[in-house]
């Protein structure tokens, strides 16, 4: 089992927050909830801190599928215009 396998699992279990589906794990992405202190991409704190420090940084994000992470971004990139 390699270092990443807990956090794929995690994301698969989880499914999109918003569209509800249960996408295999390449497809569902970590988004940090807007106003949260962002250390660093959650895979990149794996590398870098560890597997605790990995985990705290997910507690600060929500699991979405790619496609309503893109629709997420669009909405808070036009909302700050």
């Amino acid at each position: 089992m390699n270092q990443y396998s807990q956090f794929q699992a995690y994301k698969e279990k989880m499914g999109c927050k918003d569209c509800k589906v249960h996408y295999p794990h390449y497809i569902l992405e970590f988004d940090h909830r807007p106003g949260v202190k962002k250390l660093d991409l959650v895979y990149r704190v794996l590398r870098k801190y560890g597997k605790d420090a990995a985990w705290r940084e997910v507690k600060k994000c929500d699991v979405v599928c790619s496609n309503c992470h893109k629709q997420r971004e669009y909405e808070r990139s036009n909302s700050e215009e």
